[in-house]
Formats: structure tokens, C-alpha cells, sequence
């Protein structure tokens, strides 16, 4: 089992700001990893605001998250200001968010306030984004804009700097960057994409039916497993809300990492309200999972295998769905045992045999089977239907809809947990 966790120092800072309980926007967060990679270097500092803001001149110096106060504006913070003793320029930084209403505009006017007052001979306002947008304002400050990527290619050219180094890591992990140029390995891979996809869809259309029989409808929109495959590095399947009532999913299909492999992911961001219940019991558990991930954003864990391990079996198809439902086995054993967490996903379950009154046999969505004795209390934890059939001498059980609901509403107490900190739980299985 192994234990994902940010990679580079400037992530490891950022996750131990979220950890202490405050809440750090990345946008900012970059913005000052930024000015003190600048800082750390006079030489690089005037070489960006030469090249990156097209300003002339040296001994430039930068600051961050500095007020501006205007009559009708209380709350005009620039993200950025870099000055000498000749020219003022701003920067406005954002990464997942959009610009407030005419924010562009308030940062003008301080602008021509300092030219007018003869405080800089030269002003210029800057826009640095993670896409290509489209500002429609005229300005009479002299205006730019440029996208983090550009951020990126300059400081490529600086590589030797180990704090440039570690720098340029935390874009690509954020994916503040794009690789624009194509290589010629890839015009190969480009012409495989299409049936690649269409044997991907193949793969996941079962184990979408799986996953249906078990927990309920997956959720899925046109184009999306498209999206994760640059967003998340994935291309699977998801049922969302997992538990909490939101931030939470279940994933399940194949991961690009750096070994493409099969994947199984319970996951759950920091603003679940059972986000740290579920932190809780997955580093009390960990042993039970492939690996454990801790980001930024939430924490949690995962089934993985890698694709080269399936190549040698004589039915690839056959081996990927029987590692698949195993897996799922697992989350639903592992949702059994935690009803704290509140689900949204549902334990499909169904009444099939009887071994007199008050002993059932309950069969699950995935056909595993459970015994529930009410005379005892207790319901085993799952298993083979048919070895528990086998058990003993077991009746066809009519029950009405009605009678059926109350016997598996009945609360009792699970033996013999999977987890550890749940054994013997009370829980109350879930129709």
C-alpha cells in the first residue's frame, strides 16, 4: 500500500496551510510562489518584467496583494505590482475563477492616478489566466494579456535554478501549462485514439452495469470521460454523490499515470461534511487499499492494477470485469460497515431463502449473499451465495414488499467487521 501525497515543496506548503485550517485559493497561493521565485533572483526578476510585461529598465521590485483605496472602492487589492523608480505595472492573476465585476477597470484608475500625480512616468495593467479569454474593455493604460503557459515557457529557460525547477513542477501538476508543440511519437498514438476510445467504452460499459446492480444509476454526461482524461488523467465511469450528500464519488475505469492501469477510487473533497470521518477511517484501514491519495482539495483511496499485468491472460476482457467486481465487492463491504458516513449510493438487497422464521438468506446487487438471524440479532458480513446455500437446508421465501422491507429494515448488529473501530457495529441494512 502506498500513500499519494503532494510531490513538490510548493505543494507540501500549500497542503500544510490547508491542513493548519486555513484556506489558501491556488490562484494566490501561485501568485506569491511566484513573487518569491522572482525575488530570489534580481537578475531573473528584471528579465520577466522585460520579456513577460515588455517594461524597460532595471532594479525592478515586486509585491503582492497590495491596497489601493478608492472612494467607491473599499476592497481594491492587486494581486501583483512591480515598479522602479520610472514605471508601475500590474498584474491580476487568476486561475479557476473569472474577474469580478469591472475589476480591470478599478485597476486602471489607480493607474492614471499615479501617472497623473507624477508618481510613475510609465503604467501598465496585466492579465495572466489559465485559458484564453476574450476582454472586450478599451483601456488608456497600456494593456496585456498572457496565460500562465507563458509564465511556464519562460521560466524553462531557467532550469538550472532549483527553485525555478521545483517552481515549473507545481504548474505542470496544477496544469498551469501546456505542452503546445507535437512530437512525432504522437501522430502514431493519434491515429490509434479512436479505436482506443471505442474499446475503452467496451471495457466500461459492463462494469457500468455492475456498478448499476450494486449501488444504483451511474451518472454520466456526453463528453465528460473525454474531459477527465485531461483533467483527471482517467477515463472512467462515476456515481456522485458517493455520501454526505455532495463532494464525494465513486470512480471506476482506467488511469493514465505514469503505468496505465485498472482503477477503483472512493473519493471525498475537504467540504464533504464526513470528510474527516472518512479521513479517519481509511488512514485507520490502510492496509486494506492499494493506495491511499492526500491532495489539497480532499483524500481518499484506491484498487489499482496495472494493465501490463492483465496482457498475459488469455481473455483480457474477462480478467479486467472479474478484477472490476471484486473491487466493487469491496466498496460494498466497506459501505456496510460505515453508515456513518451517510450514503447516497444504495446497497441493493433482496430477500431470497429462508431457514425457518426469523433466519433469511439477504442476496445482494452483485449476487453476494448475507444471513440475517433477528432471533440472534446479528448479519454476517458477506459471501459466496451459493456456499451459504450449500450450508444448509434453505426454503423459497414469499414475502410481500411490505414484509420484506420491514425484515431488512430491522436493526442488527454486523459480526465480524472488515474495518477496524467498526466491529460489532449497530447498523441498520438499507433496502
Amino acid at each position: 500500500m502506498r500513500i499519494e501525497r503532494a510531490t513538490t515543496v510548493f505543494e507540501q506548503l500549500l497542503n500544510l496551510y490547508t491542513r493548519e485550517g486555513l484556506t489558501v485559493p491556488l490562484e494566490d497561493f501561485t501568485t506569491e510562489v511566484l513573487a518569491g521565485v522572482l525575488k530570489s533572483d534580481q537578475g531573473m526578476l528584471d528579465d520577466f518584467v522585460h520579456k513577460m510585461l515588455h517594461q524597460d529598465g532595471g532594479h525592478w521590485k515586486v509585491m503582492t496583494q497590495v491596497y489601493y483605496p478608492l472612494e467607491d472602492s473599499l476592497d481594491c487589492f492587486v494581486d501583483m505590482v512591480f515598479h522602479n523608480e520610472d514605471s508601475i505595472a500590474f498584474i491580476e492573476n487568476k486561475v479557476d475563477s473569472h474577474l469580478h465585476s469591472r475589476q480591470l477597470e478599478r485597476y486602471e484608475r489607480v493607474l492614471l492616478l499615479l501617472r497623473d500625480q507624477q508618481s510613475y512616468h510609465h503604467v501598465s495593467l496585466h492579465y495572466c489566466t489559465k485559458r484564453l479569454e476574450q476582454i472586450d474593455d478599451a483601456f488608456e493604460v497600456e494593456f496585456r494579456s498572457f496565460r500562465w503557459h507563458d509564465i511556464y515557457k519562460f521560466f524553462t529557460e531557467c532550469k538550472e535554478n532549483s527553485l525555478v525547477l521545483a517552481f515549473l513542477q507545481f504548474l505542470e501538476r496544477n496544469k498551469l501549462m501546456r505542452a503546445m508543440e507535437f512530437e512525432l511519437f504522437e501522430m502514431d498514438g493519434l491515429k490509434g485514439l479512436p479505436k482506443l476510445l471505442h474499446k475503452l467504452d467496451g471495457m466500461l460499459e459492463p462494469v457500468r452495469f455492475e456498478m448499476e446492480k450494486r449501488f444504483g444509476p451511474v451518472k454520466s454526461r456526453d463528453g465528460k470521460q473525454i474531459s477527465q482524461i485531461t483533467d483527471h488523467g482517467r477515463y472512467a465511469i462515476s456515481i456522485s454523490p458517493a455520501f454526505g450528500g455532495s463532494y464525494s464519488d465513486l470512480t471506476a475505469g482506467f488511469l493514465f499515470d505514469d503505468e496505465p492501469s485498472l482503477l477503483v477510487q472512493l473519493w471525498s473533497n475537504r467540504r464533504n461534511i464526513h470528510s474527516e470521518r472518512f479521513h479517519r477511517i481509511i488512514m485507520e484501514n490502510e492496509e486494506l487499499f492499494d493506495s491511499i491519495i492526500l491532495k489539497e482539495k480532499g483524500w481518499g483511496f484506491r484498487f489499482s492494477l496495472p494493465l501490463t499485468r492483465i496482457f498475459s491472460e488469455m481473455d483480457q476482457y474477462k480478467a479486467i470485469l472479474q478484477w472490476m467486481v471484486e473491487r466493487l465487492d469491496s466498496i460494498e463491504s466497506f459501505m456496510m460497515e460505515t453508515e456513518e458516513l451517510e450514503w447516497d449510493m444504495e446497497i441493493k438487497r433482496s430477500i431470497i431463502a429462508a431457514q425457518g422464521e426469523g433466519r433469511y438468506l439477504v442476496q445482494l446487487g452483485g449476487g453476494r449473499g448475507q444471513i440475517l438471524d433477528l432471533f440472534s440479532g446479528v448479519i454476517n458480513p458477506p459471501q459466496n451465495c451459493d456456499s451459504i446455500l450449500k450450508m444448509g437446508y434453505w426454503e423459497d421465501c414469499q414475502l410481500t414488499k411490505e414484509e420484506e422491507k420491514e425484515i431488512l429494515n430491522t436493526q442488527v448488529r454486523m459480526i465480524k467487521g472488515l474495518l477496524r473501530g467498526t466491529r460489532g457495529q449497530v447498523s441498520r441494512p438499507r433496502n
